[in-house]
């Protein structure tokens, strides 16, 4: 994801649940400092599509997951996984 150019900063957070158990919640937000994060926006989506079609072309679990999304890749190329992968999903969300 070289190019990217936008630093995260993530905080975490112990909650109670009403059974007593903590839930660790992370949230991250760009730096401040960097300017405007929405110019990074497609380029960190480009890249995790690619990263996410590498990864699925060698996972059966991630394609199921994929498909239970609504995104249509089974029986697709690592390309036209991360080409579909850059857009919203097409089909009803199945979880």
């Amino acid at each position: 994801m070289s190019g990217v150019g936008v630093r995260w900063l993530a905080s975490c957070d112990a909650i109670a649940t009403p059974s007593g158990a903590e839930v660790l919640c992370m949230t991250a937000s760009p730096d401040p400092q960097d300017g405007n994060p929405a110019e990074a926006i497609e380029p960190m989506n480009a890249a995790l599509s690619e990263w996410a079609a590498r990864s699925a072309a060698d996972s059966t679990a991630l394609i199921d997951r994929f498909e239970e999304l609504g995104y249509a890749v089974r029986g697709k190329s690592e390309d036209e996984i991360a080409e579909i992968l850059r857009r919203p999903p097409t089909g009803p969300r199945r979880t």
